[in-house]
């Protein structure tokens, strides 16, 4: 988000004519939070944060979290978990067909991830579609 924020104030003060910005996550690299460590940490327990849950799964304007916010929606449009199933394992199998007829071919790098021992792996594709159980 920094890097659309940079670019867009950019922009906005003339000193580009033209930005391009991008960006990625790393949910796994997300820290925990200490609140009273800045102020010092006294004598009994602290509360530690999950930053996933802080920063992107807590809905803040009706205070719950992201799951009860789906859970509300399948009530009140009637959407059974069996649906969502359903539908879960046919995205996955549609995505399995694009990766098959190559729709996703130019739009993806080959990454080498090295070894400790022998040679580096090398992933050419997106492996989460491939993970579905039905």
């Amino acid at each position: 988000m920094k890097s659309v924020m940079l670019a867009a104030q950019s922009l906005s003060l003339g000193h580009r004519g033209v930005m391009v910005a991008g960006g990625f996550e790393s949910m796994s690299n997300v820290p925990y939070y200490l609140p009273q460590a800045r102020s010092g940490l006294r004598l009994g327990n602290g509360t530690v944060v999950d930053g996933i849950i802080h920063d992107g799964l807590w809905d803040v304007y009706n205070d719950h979290h992201m799951g009860i916010c789906a859970e509300k929606c399948s009530s009140a449009y009637g959407i059974s978990r069996e649906a969502q199933d359903e539908h879960a394992t046919k995205s996955y199998q549609r995505a399995a067909l694009a990766w098959k007829k190559g729709h996703f071919d130019e739009e993806t790098t080959p990454v080498e991830i090295p070894s400790r021992r022998g040679s580096p792996t090398t992933i050419t594709k997106d492996e989460e579609y491939t993970d579905v159980r039905t």
